[in-house]
């Protein structure tokens, strides 16, 4: 349950950046030392004792996970991130006077962790976790040699610099998720024949701030490294232009089935169709920036949006979120009967008016077979000037 106070749109660009490229870097507990001295100390070793040190440092991670290293456990998956769990830990190594011999270079001791998602929830906390267990391991294996790393045996051990890259590591043919059937391989389309999941946002009422919630979930899935689309289905009134203003907004044509498909708009990472975005003379009713009035009766509402949905190349993608119009009629039925959603979040306010929609979306999305995983109870407060939190539509109902 999320309570959003503001459905003010924010942007992707001006939040912290939340480590989800595909690959992360540097991720510690504590600030190292100058370059300069690790440079120095680890010009020192000899390939031979980089070796050694990478050997032993495998088996005391193997220790610690099997000695009950919490840094070294998932909470979500309920396993241990080394080789007798989820086998998330790649090679350790440590760098050596052949690979940074005083020559400026990023000298750390580097591990891998290599998830099958950068959408997991706690990847950050499992990184730290990580770089948290090899400083303290390594620690204990500078100080038995402290020779190898200073002539005079002096060095503050708990100070050594690592780095922990994150990698998406590619799933077993046996662990992969299905591809569609040959069923629904042809409803689908060869437009979406390379997005995994299909995610609807939904509300049975209009003006609940459905559209900024899609429209923030996904560019928040994006900025956490995941390939992103999002399809404002809403043709009545197509907001999505409103929400997401991309430098150059022209829809074009693609070149896959010799030009029947167009091509989606990307803007920050994330590709956007909207029929607020096609030409108006494509002669729609309601299509093109300012467009009209889109009088369309429901089934040809259903024709449109499922042109949008298989007429763009969206390319590979792990989501597409779908901006759904308010109701339960036409647009809904097409896009349920026609593609297998991976899941839906329904958005709401506390209003008594609001909820009772929003659980008739739930009931049909249940009956349709799609489960609805989360529930946005959005504009439910605000925090006056003066101090203090206001309820414009009542204390929040989503418990």
């Amino acid at each position: 349950l999320l309570h959003i106070a503001s459905s003010t749109m924010i942007s992707a660009a001006a939040r912290r950046p939340l480590l989800g490229s595909t690959v992360r870097r540097g991720l510690s507990s504590s600030p190292p030392p100058p370059a300069d001295d690790w440079t120095a100390r680890f010009s020192r070793l000899r390939p031979s004792q980089a070796a050694e040190l990478e050997d032993e440092l495998a088996g005391r991670l193997a220790a610690a996970a099997d000695g009950g290293d919490g840094r070294l456990y998932d909470p979500v998956l309920g396993a241990t991130v080394t080789r007798r769990g989820l086998d998330w830990v790649g090679p350790v190594t440590v760098p050596s006077s052949l690979t940074c011999g005083g020559k400026g270079e990023d000298c750390a001791v580097a591990a891998t962790l290599r998830p099958t998602t950068l959408l997991h929830p706690r990847l950050d906390e499992l990184a730290r976790g990580l770089s948290d267990v090899v400083r303290d391991e390594m620690a204990g294996l500078i100080g038995d040699r402290p020779g190898w790393f200073d002539p005079d045996g002096l060095i503050a051990a708990g100070d050594v610099p690592v780095r922990v890259d994150v990698r998406v590591r590619p799933q077993p043919a046996s662990h992969q998720r299905a591809g569609p059937s040959a069923s629904e391989a042809l409803r689908r389309g060869p437009a979406l024949d390379g997005v995994g999941h299909f995610l609807a946002v939904y509300s049975c009422k209009g003006g609940v701030g459905k559209s900024t919630v899609a429209a923030n979930l996904a560019y928040e899935l994006s900025s956490r490294g995941a390939r992103v689309g999002l399809l404002d289905a809403d043709v009545h009134g197509p907001s999505l232009p409103l929400l997401v203003r991309p430098a150059d907004p022209a829809v074009r044509r693609s070149d896959r089935l010799g030009g029947k498909m167009v091509e989606p708009i990307e803007h920050g990472g994330v590709r956007l169709m909207s029929l607020g975005f096609v030409s108006p003379d494509s002669g729609v009713p309601g299509s093109g920036p300012g467009g009209g009035a889109a009088v369309l009766r429901g089934p040809m509402a259903g024709r449109v949006v499922s042109q949008l949905l298989r007429g763009t190349d969206w390319g590979d993608l792990d989501v597409l979120v779908l901006d759904m119009p308010p109701g339960t009629g036409d647009v809904q039925l097409e896009v349920c009967q026609s593609l297998s959603l991976s899941g839906a979040v329904a958005v709401s306010t506390p209003s008594s008016l609001a909820w009772a929609d929003v659980e008739k979306g739930v009931s049909m999305f249940d009956e349709m077979g799609v489960r609805t995983v989360a529930l946005v109870e959005n504009m439910s407060y605000f925090v006056c000037e003066g101090g203090g939190r206001h309820y414009p539509f009542g204390r929040p109902r989503g418990r």
